[in-house]
């Protein structure tokens, strides 16, 4: 099953989803890369000797990154053990490691400060909250941070704003400074989350999500205050 798809390095695309193994019957991540007319350049698949052979992968994110490789993140389930794996562009593994606390990662970007932020929800009791983490370029943690009073569960999506700080999204819009404090929270009407948000040409954003069992679109200043949606 294929979960992500990004525009990948010299205008193909690069793909990661779940796949059975043969033999033995276990799931792994694999990847796979395509040149501009849909040839395959390269598939891998990656397995993590931690996981139980039931365990089910899910590859929420993936980042192409500056150095021409690519950042995984895959969560056993929707919520679980999170495997961080960083990819060469050939597909070759440069460094993994698991994160200390179960959760999800929903997205990855790679700000301009350097190393990589990820956006998701760490598992406490009772429930999970919504999670940002600043990684190094090996991905040992330089920070992280859990907002447990924003009424929201999960980050399923962050952007880089021109100032240096971000915007994630799930259930909420979140405005964070550069250092990952709250700067501002917007509330979604009705039963909805963002999935998807990316910056547009004009220095505002579109987000993509769901509301009230809909298909949402919604435009974004460069505030990143919600100035319509459809």
């Amino acid at each position: 099953m294929i979960w992500r798809i990004r525009r990948a390095h010299e205008n193909g695309v690069i793909v990661a989803g779940a796949a059975r193994s043969d033999p033995g019957d276990r799931r792994e991540v694999w990847v796979m890369k395509l040149d501009q007319r849909g040839t395959v350049l390269w598939r891998r698949s990656y397995w993590n000797p931690a996981w139980e052979n039931t365990a089910q992968p899910i590859p929420f994110a993936l980042c192409p990154t500056r150095d021409r490789g690519y950042l995984i993140a895959a969560t056993t389930g929707w919520v679980g053990a999170v495997w961080l794996l960083k990819l060469d562009e050939n597909g070759d593994v440069q460094w993994k490691r698991a994160l200390e606390r179960e959760g999800g990662v929903y997205d990855i970007i790679e700000p301009r400060q350097g190393g990589y932020l990820l956006a998701g929800a760490v598992s406490v009791k009772g429930g999970e909250r919504a999670w940002i983490a600043q990684l190094e370029r090996d991905g040992r943690s330089r920070s992280e941070q859990q907002f447990d009073a924003l009424g929201a569960s999960r980050f399923f999506a962050v952007s880089e704003m021109a100032d240096g700080g971000y915007l994630a999204a799930g259930e909420h819009i979140v405005r964070l400074d550069a250092h990952g404090a709250l700067v501002w929270k917007q509330e979604l009407d009705g039963e909805a989350a963002i999935i998807s948000i990316e910056r547009t040409a004009d220095g505002g954003h579109i987000a993509a999500g769901f509301r009230n069992k809909a298909v949402w679109v919604l435009k974004l200043d460069a505030q990143g205050r919600l100035s319509g949606a459809k």
